[in-house]
């Protein structure tokens, strides 16, 4: 048995054992296949999801914009949809993707001298369709018909 990581980029995305012959590992933009035997197949797709992110570092001072504009922009690398807002920030994509990221931001503004920091998740996922950040903005607009 040999452990092995799947990655993209530095997130990591599973970790898989192999328990048989070496077969071709598929991965593909809707998720990951590996073939352990020829009659088994293991699949995994990524969980799609929104979320509203609010970080506040407790650093001793009253302004924090500094630590908000950092944890933003290590959101924003993830490459996915980032919105910044009022009182937090709405990202939308992997999961996995999305948390790797929060946890850097964690790190990170421990590591520039914040000693606590206390983050609030709302998080939602679907799985009858896809919806974005747009969509679900775009929905209540019809409503209210703007």
């Amino acid at each position: 048995m040999e452990p092995f990581m799947v990655s993209r980029g530095r997130l990591s995305w599973a970790q898989v054992s192999v328990l048989s012959a070496r077969e071709p590992l598929g991965i593909t933009q809707e998720g990951i296949r590996l073939t352990l035997r020829r009659e088994t197949t293991l699949s995994w797709t990524p969980m799609r999801v929104i979320a509203d992110i609010c970080v506040i570092p407790n650093t001793g001072h009253t302004s924090v914009r500094q630590e908000v504009a950092r944890a933003h922009e290590i959101l924003a690398a993830t490459g996915l949809e980032v919105r910044l807002h009022a009182y937090g920030t709405n990202i939308e994509g992997d999961y996995d993707t999305i948390f790797a990221a929060l946890r850097s931001v964690h790190e990170e503004l421990h590591a520039n001298g914040a000693p606590r920091i206390s983050t609030t998740i709302r998080l939602g996922s679907r799985t009858d369709k896809q919806q974005g950040i747009d969509d679900k903005i775009a929905a209540v607009n019809d409503e209210l018909d703007i």
